[in-house]
């Protein structure tokens, strides 16, 4: 048996269907794919994603700066409802949860993917808390 194909790096995401499905989500919601740099993935049945909402809303100029979106598995009223709470000012959309499961591949939540200019995905991983945004973006927040 050959063993080298565990051993070649390899890019996971090559086929990156989940660039596709975001530039279609976006398209839905108005917002131009090309104007982001990555999104952060969030859920209102979650804890750790509840508690990173102000936090974001604490550092709001600096995501709009970096171009980092947030989605969030919830229907409009509910969205809408967070946005008045928080006072959001940050791009935020929401979606279905079972289309980010399926469509962007994302399976828990808090999330994060990060793309480069040519459309692919340098990064995707869970976040753990509020300081995993600092480490990911403490060069940049």
């Amino acid at each position: 048996m050959d063993f080298k194909f565990l051993f070649e790096k390899k890019n996971k995401y090559k086929d990156n269907a989940e660039i596709d499905s975001l530039k279609k989500l976006f398209s839905a919601h108005n917002y131009d794919f090309k104007s982001f740099q990555g999104a952060i993935f969030l859920s209102i049945y979650c804890i750790r994603c509840m508690e990173i909402i102000p936090y974001l809303t604490s550092i709001e100029d600096k995501v709009i700066k970096h171009e980092v979106i947030i989605i969030i598995d919830c229907d409009n009223d509910e969205l809408e409802k967070l946005k008045d709470y928080f006072d959001i000012k940050y791009p935020i959309i929401n979606a279905e949860y079972d289309f980010l499961v399926s469509e962007v591949q994302v399976e828990k939540t808090p999330s994060i993917i990060l793309w480069d200019s040519n459309e692919e995905v340098l990064m995707k991983r869970e976040l753990s808390s509020k300081e995993d945004i600092l480490k990911f973006f403490g060069g940049l927040v």
